[in-house]
């Protein structure tokens, strides 16, 4: 869109919206002349507003990176503080009956016994338990009966 200011009332909301400097205006001859009337120079006061002069620069050179790594700056400066190391947020376990690894850690038998049970689970070693089991215990009674004939 286009927006129309008057000279005489400049509002900085309107010049740059949101603080974004940038917007392309257009000035007319007698508004760019009226500046030096309303803001006044340099070396002028402000004939409109009293007592009020344009502020001098504070730099000279506007490269301001390459001012802040001159010698002459970096000597000045204090020395970068090296930051603390924060401490940690974990929290050491304390229960060994939730935490599996504060319990192999209490008791590194844990983790064969747990691996047996595992074993103890499955369909296939349960069969093959039931069946040796079985064997011994045929042996064990084929023994007793030749004993106890004797």
């Amino acid at each position: 869109g286009l927006d129309i200011a008057n000279v005489n009332a400049l509002n900085l909301l309107h010049l740059a919206p949101g603080g974004h400097v940038g917007r392309f205006l257009v000035w007319t001859k007698a508004a760019f002349e009226q500046l030096d009337k309303i803001f006044g120079t340099f070396t002028q006061a402000s004939s409109v507003k009293k007592n009020f002069t344009l502020p001098q620069p504070m730099l000279t050179s506007t490269d301001v990176t390459r001012i802040m790594q001159s010698e002459e700056v970096r000597r000045v400066l204090k020395a970068k503080k090296l930051q603390t190391k924060k401490p940690s947020r974990f929290t050491k376990p304390t229960n060994g009956i939730k935490n599996r690894r504060l319990r192999l850690k209490l008791n590194p038998f844990t983790k064969q016994a747990t691996n047996a049970a595992k074993g103890m689970r499955h369909k296939e070693s349960r069969d093959s338990r039931r069946k040796s089991k079985a064997a011994r215990l045929s042996k064990v009674k084929k023994s007793l009966k030749k004993t106890q004939k004797k």
